[in-house]
């Protein structure tokens, strides 16, 4: 049904990037969110293949190291192409209508999946082809390493939620680990970060919020810690929930706040905590810029008050990761950017 939309998106993709130079792959363009045009032209496929790979219950074929070259691009598209084309074939009718998890979307069918990761990946296609038609490739300027005490005049607080974890029914959330995709992700969070010179990374408990905050650590060379009370809403004990049920408990649960719909805590009282630690995380370090990880739902019922948006709306458009910029003592919303 769609092979021949995914055959399409494959040859846009190929054509925007033959013909550019090792070295021109290796550009990375503000508008692309400083991402090599390499990275970017992968980028721009692999959602489709996840996609097919889930609505086959196929494994997720693992990640390749980014290429560095344009042979190695060709190949790695080729081969995703190849594995799209094959998962594709032979599905039903019903196959197409039925209802799968995505990381970004918890309730999807598979026509509605692809026809979104294919038209993800023309945006990406367009924005490639932008750049080539303005031509030049400059290099922009290097962005000096954040450094403690280095900060701008005016305090920020970026508020981020972790990457992409591995779903285990079998385990409870609160121990899920992040995937190698999810790792990936971070490098790329850490340079959407960069600018914003943040000093210090504050991180919830959990693993997978951990693990967050010790790749952008690394990546941004900044010192880390965890504190107590950034964790996500308080839910342990609760059995795993197929999609249709979860959002469904989700939705009362944004929608009541001072009722306990599931768990061990109302949303009021989530929030409430959450905010607690906040605070306390800023007062025992004044002068820092500081990151602090966390999880999607205490940092939905946190940021739409300050924004004055729905909850449920704001939580099912944030991905893994996503980030928000405030700026202290304000509370004025710099940035927010639910998908990296």
């Amino acid at each position: 049904m769609l092979s021949p939309f995914n055959a399409y998106l494959y040859q846009q993709v190929r054509a925007v990037v033959t013909g550019l130079t090792d070295e021109q792959l290796a550009y990375s363009a503000p508008a692309i969110d400083l991402r090599p045009l390499r990275e970017v032209a992968i980028h721009a496929y692999r959602p489709v293949l996840v996609v097919a790979c889930v609505a086959t219950g196929k494994e997720w074929p693992p990640r390749l190291p980014q290429p560095r070259t344009a042979d190695e691009l060709f190949a790695q598209l080729a081969t995703m192409h190849q594995q799209i084309e094959a998962c594709l074939t032979g599905l039903t009718p019903e196959d197409w209508q039925r209802t799968i998890t995505l990381p970004w979307n918890p309730s999807i069918s598979v026509y509605e999946a692809l026809i979104e990761s294919i038209g993800h990946g023309l945006v990406h296609v367009g924005c490639m082809q932008g750049i080539r038609a303005f031509g030049g490739f400059p290099t922009p300027p290097e962005e000096p390493k954040p450094q403690r005490g280095q900060a701008p005049g005016k305090r920020l607080l970026i508020l981020v939620r972790h990457s992409l974890s591995r779903v285990d029914p079998a385990t409870a959330a609160k121990q899920w680990e992040l995937t190698e995709e999810g790792a990936e992700r971070c490098r790329v969070l850490a340079r959407r970060l960069a600018p914003y010179r943040p000093t210090a990374i504050v991180s919830s408990v959990e693993p997978k919020a951990q693990e967050t905050a010790r790749i952008l650590a690394s990546e941004l060379q900044l010192p880390w810690r965890t504190a107590e009370n950034l964790h996500e809403h308080e839910r342990e004990g609760m059995p795993f929930l197929d999609a249709e049920r979860w959002q469904e408990t989700i939705a009362r649960f944004f929608a009541e706040p001072e009722r306990l719909v599931f768990g061990r805590e109302t949303a009021l009282q989530a929030r409430q905590r959450f905010e607690q630690a906040l605070q306390t995380a800023l007062a025992q370090q004044p002068a820092e810029q500081l990151i602090v990880v966390s999880h999607g739902t205490v940092l939905t019922l946190f940021a739409a008050q300050l924004l004055g948006v729905k909850p449920l709306a704001f939580w099912k458009a944030l991905a893994m990761p996503a980030y928000l910029v405030f700026e202290l003592p304000a509370w004025r919303c710099v940035e927010v950017a639910q998908q990296v």
